[in-house]
């Protein structure tokens, strides 16, 4: 049976598995690998749903005033590195100085030279520009449910 799940304009269409194929995916995917498990459950039905890309707007560098930081890898968005600085939110606790860190460091810029209240400014910001991927989690706790 086919589901549909409505994400902003696009409609994804979501075919139920069997309860071992479900079982297979959550064997061979943390929950923080999302992004190849989506690719996984938009495989079904056989062309019938937009690239992650289309589902989700993510730009093309991270830009905060002097930080700035290239999310592209060979002329399309590295799904994997905005996948890697969603989760690096959630160290100890949910914290956006970590992805503050994260984003410096990316840029090659010295953590020393900030202060801590700019590393949670740095995050939040940068949080809000790859703030999309949450659909991504959407879609597979829509698979999830089914």
């Amino acid at each position: 049976m086919i589901h549909e799940l409505k994400i902003k304009d696009k409609v994804i269409k979501v075919m139920e598995q069997p309860a071992k194929y479900v079982l297979d995916l959550e064997k061979k995917y943390l929950d923080s690998e999302v992004v190849d498990y989506v690719k996984d459950i938009l495989k079904y039905p056989a062309g019938q749903n937009p690239s992650i890309t289309e589902i989700i707007d993510i730009p093309k560098e991270l830009n905060m005033n002097d930080v700035i930081v290239s999310l592209e890898k060979d002329g399309k968005i590295d799904l994997k590195q905005v996948e890697n600085l969603f989760f690096s939110i959630n160290q100890n606790k949910p914290n956006p100085a970590y992805l503050g860190e994260k984003v410096i460091k990316l840029a090659g810029l010295s953590i020393d030279s900030y202060k801590y209240k700019d590393l949670v400014e740095i995050g939040t910001e940068a949080f809000k520009q790859i703030g999309e991927f949450v659909y991504l989690i959407q879609i597979r706790e829509f698979f999830r449910s089914l």
